[in-house]
């Protein structure tokens, strides 16, 4: 397996340099699935932070599922400042994907407290705040504010289909959490969609002509 090169904090620190203070990075997970949530993180990590445990960031998708967890509970445990937000499937299907995962950015800002004063946003991600922002291609590759919040998303939203797939369980929404994997497929075939199912994603859009 191939590497890539971690991220590191050499955005935010040009940023620290031009005068902003507090910078936050920001990342979702579930933009691709065709059921449950999208979900948002943003962190917000104190200018010259410096942990053991920060070299163990990555993108989330570079990260085992321990690992990711193990970041997660250093990024509580050090009261780093972050929140979440999301979008529901109605919301997915009432207002489309882009939208949506932009609503949810702006929810989780909302609740960040002190707010952040710039924005580093990863690649396709850009709600309509007025607050300074970078759109960085694979932007959790690059900053680790980012990376952490692409591992917060994904910690959260992972949470969240494991509690679906405890109330309805024959869909093993916590073995794809919502991705169209042969076993989902399968199950939406044999089942129909169910309440978190995303209606104008396909396949599930079959079940609505």
């Amino acid at each position: 397996m191939i590497m890539l090169n971690k991220p590191s904090f050499h955005e935010e620190y040009k940023l620290y340099n031009q005068g902003f203070k507090l910078i936050a990075g920001v990342d979702e997970v579930g933009r691709g699935t065709i059921a449950g949530p999208v979900l948002v993180g943003v962190v917000i990590f104190p200018k010259n932070f410096n942990s053991e445990w920060i070299n163990l960031i990555n993108d989330s998708k570079q990260l085992s599922e321990k690992k990711r967890n193990e970041i997660f509970y250093n990024i509580q445990r050090y009261n780093i400042n972050y929140k979440t937000g999301l979008s529901s499937p109605e919301e997915i299907d009432q207002n489309g994907i882009v939208k949506s995962t932009n609503i949810a950015i702006i929810r989780a800002i909302k609740e960040l407290n002190p707010k952040p004063d710039f924005l580093l946003l990863d690649g396709g991600l850009n709600p309509d705040i007025d607050i300074n922002k970078k759109i960085i291609t694979k932007g959790d590759n690059i900053s680790i504010s980012i990376a952490a919040a692409s591992i917060v998303a994904k910690v959260t939203r992972d949470n969240i289909m494991e509690k679906f797939d405890k109330s309805i369980p024959k869909y093993n929404f916590g073995k794809h959490k919502g991705y169209l994997t042969k076993m989902h497929k399968e199950n939406l075939q044999k089942f129909g969609p169910s309440n978190i199912h995303r209606k104008t994603f396909y396949p599930v859009t079959e079940f609505f002509k």
